[in-house]
């Protein structure tokens, strides 16, 4: 089994040490955060002999060639930062699982992070063409987002800007 990962912090060291100690899994490459490379992955990445990629953003098409070159099996994203798009999440051969830190996922809204906290999936939303992360309707209390196969209300966020219609997270 050939897994690429991507990680951040303790929860994800704590992970790479199990995978690292697999002898039936091989690690094709340990991706940090692009912001805050962590001196822990670094010094398992050379241990292990393991590629330690950083990358601005992990969905550009630059490296995902790169990535696309480990054929990875599974990619395995440990509290990291960046929101996988279609593509990325496409890429292994069996599939991706992300496991985010805790409550809160990650995006941005203009060059702002957004932390959203409370998310309800829209099970009888109509299917509609639209662009994922695109905010679609809000109010004081809540959003409706484009999610890339559904939309989803958004009960709890934090955030310094102010959200419209219109938006769209990344």
């Amino acid at each position: 089994m050939i897994i690429g990962s991507y990680a951040d912090g303790p929860w994800s060291h704590r992970g790479l040490e199990k995978l690292l100690a697999n002898p039936a899994i091989k690690i094709a490459f340990i991706c940090a955060r692009y912001d805050r490379q962590g001196l822990v992955l670094s010094q398992k990445a050379s241990k292990s002999g393991t590629p330690y990629l950083f990358h601005p953003d992990s969905n550009s098409s630059d490296f995902l060639a790169r990535i696309d070159l480990y054929a990875c099996d599974l990619l395995v994203s440990m509290s990291f930062n960046q929101i996988f798009r279609k593509h990325t999440i496409e890429t292994p051969q069996l599939v991706t699982i992300n496991c985010p830190f805790g409550p809160a996922a990650l995006g941005c809204l203009g060059k702002e992070e957004i932390k959203i906290n409370k998310v309800k999936v829209l099970q009888d939303a109509p299917s509609y063409d639209g662009v994922p992360g695109a905010v679609s309707a809000k109010n004081n209390q809540s959003f409706l987002g484009k999610a890339l196969d559904s939309f989803v209300r958004v009960l709890g966020w934090e955030s310094d800007n102010k959200m419209k219609v219109g938006d769209r997270l990344k």
